[in-house]
């Protein structure tokens, strides 16, 4: 929907004879006939809008009908403006908390990262129409926080028993090779000193 106000270049109040003499400024201004080439062409697509706008303004009930669309349009622009921003700040809020979890990998048994952890499983589970357990008790949250603790525990347990493992049976090959030279060479230092031939 054009704004006519903002073509004619007048406030939304202004009186019919501000509006009329502020026309004849703009199409003395923009006449075809001072323009030659692309430059007319320009101009008359100018005067076809302003007298298009004029022919609403000037009219008490056209300008009437015209503010109330006008009204209803802006209202709707400030809605969605609005819901924008709420998204937006929405998606501030879902990247500073992603941050924080990011931040806290390093040291998952801060108090920050288990709020959380307790704050992401309420969210999800108040999203989830579905589901059929009792949300309101925050007894469900705090088992699957404590459930989620008890995990974390589990897994950091199950990788240093690997660790270990690993490291074990690495020392256990590095021993293995380390007594098979050292046999090896007591064995041909045992034959040099007894001249025992080796091969006939």
């Amino acid at each position: 929907m054009k704004n006519y106000y903002e073509i004619l270049e007048v406030n939304e109040k202004a009186s019919q004879d501000t509006i009329s003499k502020v026309f004849k400024m703009h199409m003395k201004k923009w006449h075809p006939d001072l323009y030659q080439g692309e430059e007319k062409i320009v101009a008359e697509n100018k005067t076809k809008e302003l007298s298009e706008a004029y022919n609403i303004l000037s009219d008490e009930n056209k300008r009437k009908e015209y503010d109330t669309e006008l009204s209803q349009q802006n209202l709707t622009t400030n809605y969605e403006i609005e819901n924008l921003r709420q998204e937006n700040e929405m998606l501030k809020k879902d990247i500073e908390k992603r941050n924080l979890i990011i931040s806290n990998l390093i040291n998952p048994s801060s108090e920050t990262y288990k709020k959380i952890i307790y704050d992401t499983l309420k969210e999800e589970n108040n999203n989830n129409i579905n589901n059929n357990i009792n949300t309101n008790s925050d007894n469900y949250y705090y088992d699957n926080y404590n459930n989620q603790e008890e995990y974390e525990t589990e897994n950091n347990n199950n990788v240093y028993k690997q660790r270990f493992y690993n490291n074990a049976i690495a020392l256990l090959i590095k021993l293995l090779i380390s007594s098979l030279i050292l046999i090896i060479g007591c064995f041909f230092i045992f034959i040099l000193l007894t001249n025992i031939p080796i091969f006939k």
